[in-house]
């Protein structure tokens, strides 16, 4: 009889992260079956990512039809049983039915139903993701894929719009669709800039480095040119946490010092001077800054009498337009509340707000655990950082803007939680008692 000797641990293949080695099994012919059927769905999901991001094709409706279509076929089958995504996925889900309870009684049932639409086909599209990119070889070219959007996509069109002056906002690089926002735009690079610098850090090859390294300042770049003050100061907090987070510290030092020196060649002379006014007050101030306080001030208002249910998803503007005085905003009365947690608050109510902040904070504490149990070696620890970096831009970002309904915060959301997965499921590690035999034996055999 042949002696197979396990590891204690997967070996990981510098050459190929996503891969472990393991011992071949033969599959049954339905197993194989199954397979095919996920590969499907997971093509529909890149199918959608590529539709959401590009606006070329218009195959998100198609292709998420079509993964909860396959998803549901598994299920009622028996063939595979329904992945929630664990407590922050459970709360994430408990927002989507925060949404769902206020709109029959908001302030207008129309603009909430189609708000409720709209969170309703985004969760419908993160139980997919939780549900068919469970290996590591699909979680893997999922992220790749989403950082090569977002840089080939918004990121070079907000370049290319902005050098062509045909911003919607004067001066401020955007791009079209949910991108014609110009803090919309900063929030998705930096949320995907974090993936690139582990992608460049956990690549062998010179030429894969130089590829992640251009994704990065085409990122940078974007960030720059919107002139987004909190996107800024997330670029600020991101160097910090990838400091603290990263056990490669040379490399995020030299990420960063190549950030600065991006920001210092592109970034035009008028971006300096709005990010100057941030640091200010009294007259020096910038008006959006001032102004801000008192968007915030009616969005509480809003929100506390409102504390149930809120006046329900989407409505929070014409909310606010019967509160906010002619003269604010240069008579700009329809306003958002320029605060994602102020916005899901006064839009759906004290629940919904606690629900919805619960789910990230869970997120960052469950990847925190993950890492700590990560194996030597693993890139997917990398992985797992990036995405705790992005959900920490996530948080600073929204102090100040509105991001809560955005596609790609709920298909990273998935992503981490499938990192997390991945790294948990890590096989265990030989006991003392094991390690002291096999310690023994290989002292014998050198002997």
């Amino acid at each position: 009889m042949r002696n197979v000797t396990s590891p204690a641990h997967p070996v990981f293949d510098a050459n190929r992260p996503w891969s472990v080695r393991r011992p071949r099994v033969r599959r049954a012919r339905s197993v194989s079956v199954h397979r095919s059927i996920h590969v499907a769905a997971y093509a529909s999901l890149l199918a959608f990512c590529y539709s959401a991001t590009s606006y070329a094709l218009p195959l998100q409706q198609p292709a998420m039809a079509l993964g909860a279509l396959i998803l549901l076929t598994e299920i009622v089958l028996g063939r595979h049983s329904l992945v929630l995504g664990g407590r922050p996925g459970l709360f994430l889900l408990l927002y989507s039915l925060a949404v769902a309870a206020s709109v029959p009684l908001s302030i207008s049932f129309g603009t909430s139903f189609a708000g409720f639409q709209t969170v309703a086909k985004l969760t419908v599209m993160y139980i997919v993701t939780v549900n068919v990119a469970t290996t590591r070889t699909r979680v893997y070219w999922l992220l790749i894929v989403l950082v090569i959007l977002m840089a080939v996509y918004p990121g070079i069109g907000a370049i290319k719009f902005y050098l062509a002056g045909t911003t919607k906002a004067v001066g401020r690089a955007n791009w079209r669709g949910l991108f014609g926002n110009a803090n919309m735009v900063a929030m998705a690079m930096l949320m995907h800039l974090p993936f690139a610098v582990a992608f460049f850090v956990t690549s062998k090859r010179t030429q894969w480095k130089l590829f992640w390294a251009i994704i990065g300042v085409i990122l940078v770049a974007a960030t720059v040119l919107t002139k987004s003050r909190a996107g800024f100061l997330a670029m600020v907090v991101l160097a910090v946490s990838g400091l603290v987070l990263s056990k490669r510290k040379l490399y995020i030092f030299g990420a960063t010092a190549l950030a600065v020196l991006v920001i210092s060649v592109a970034a035009p002379p008028d971006f300096k001077e709005r990010i100057a006014t941030t640091f200010v007050s009294g007259e020096g101030q910038d008006q959006s800054i001032r102004m801000r306080r008192e968007y915030w001030a009616i969005a509480v208002d809003i929100a506390l009498d409102h504390p149930l249910i809120g006046v329900g998803i989407d409505n929070y503007e014409r909310a606010n337009a019967q509160r906010m005085p002619s003269w604010m905003a240069g008579g700009l009365r329809y306003q958002d509340t320029h605060s994602t947690f102020l916005n899901v608050w006064a839009e759906i109510g004290t629940p919904g707000a606690v629900v919805f902040f619960a789910a990230i904070v869970l997120l960052l504490l469950e990847s925190r655990r993950a890492l700590h149990r990560a194996l030597p070696g693993d890139p997917f620890a990398n992985y797992a950082r990036a995405g705790t970096a992005a959900f920490i831009v996530f948080v600073t970002m929204g102090v100040f803007n509105s991001f809560q309904n955005a596609w790609f915060f709920f298909v990273l959301f998935a992503g981490q939680i499938l990192l997390i997965q991945l790294l948990n499921a890590r096989p265990a590690l030989p006991s003392a008692a094991q390690r002291k035999v096999r310690r023994s034996a290989r002292l014998s055999q050198d002997q």
